[in-house]
């Protein structure tokens, strides 16, 4: 083997170890949520739950304010609905960030 080849090898070597490591550490990185964190369902528009389900956390729509099918049936452990409030904003936009991190 030539001087040059064993030092394309041992350099592809290290390139790869480094890389898996990099790839590693990262993916056990937390993704932080942010005021979204307490949001079970989140959007923009509206929401509409159309079978059997159960919610545990809180809904928010905002700035819009359309939400149906979401009873006291389908709403559990204290969760609440809100409609165009500060908070479901602000965790819009939490959501956007954690979103963009998870994906980079």
């Amino acid at each position: 083997m030539s001087r040059l080849t064993t030092l394309v090898f041992a350099l592809s070597f290290v390139v790869l170890v480094l890389a898996q490591n990099n790839c590693e550490l990262h993916e056990n990185e937390p993704v932080v949520l942010g005021d979204a964190e307490h949001f079970s369902v989140l959007a923009g528009a509206a929401i509409t739950n159309s079978g059997a389900s159960e919610v545990i956390g809180d809904v928010g729509v905002s700035p819009g304010t359309a939400v149906t099918g979401f009873g006291p049936d389908v709403m559990k452990h204290h969760s609440s609905i809100e409609l165009a409030s500060s908070d479901g904003a602000s965790g819009k936009i939490d959501l956007a960030v954690a979103y963009n991190d998870a994906a980079s």
